[in-house]
């Protein structure tokens, strides 16, 4: 037997999760969906609401000093003035650089540079395009890296994973 699986809607108790492939399709699933739960009394609650976006991650800019700096970090090197997140942070810093060396060294891997990142990955995700429900906007929820994998890889590795959470079939049980 031979068949493709497709899940539109996850539901469980009050909790439903819908799938969809656009924003646009997105508010006019949830929006039928309210007008329909409005007729037997209840209602969607926006501010309960997210919309999560499976999408490749964004790519955002380097983290430079001016990142740093409008980060307002704690703990600044009393040699060069550079910020750190931790005390501890800048205690290495010390300990490695004490050269007075004024080049700029990278944050590249550097907790402030995942701080920085972590950052500009949150107002990207502000900006993204949101589902609507009586035309208000829902809190866009997590974004799910992809790694960079096509949609097709993507739906092999959900119809696989689906198949393990199948039930058997009863001839075969």
């Amino acid at each position: 037997m031979t068949g493709e699986i497709s899940i539109d809607d996850l539901g469980y108790a009050e909790d439903l999760s819908m799938l969809e492939n656009t924003v646009k399709s997105a508010t006019a699933k949830l929006q039928f969906l309210n007008q329909q739960s409005m007729s037997a009394g209840m209602e969607i609650d926006v501010g309960k609401t997210k919309a999560m976006h499976i999408m490749k991650k964004e790519r955002v800019t380097a983290t430079n000093t001016q990142d740093v700096k409008e980060m307002n970090f704690q703990h600044p090197c009393p040699n060069c003035g550079r910020e750190f997140p931790t005390a501890h942070g800048m205690k290495i810093h010390l300990a490695q650089w004490r050269t007075g060396d004024p080049e700029e060294r990278s944050r590249k891997g550097t907790l402030a540079d995942t701080k920085v990142k972590g950052v500009k990955h949150s107002k990207a995700a502000k900006a993204r395009e949101s589902v609507l429900l009586n035309r208000l906007p829902m809190g866009n929820g997590s974004t799910v890296n992809t790694g960079g994998k096509s949609v097709e890889d993507i739906e092999k590795e959900m119809t696989l994973a689906m198949a393990k959470f199948a039930p058997t079939p009863p001839h075969l049980g």
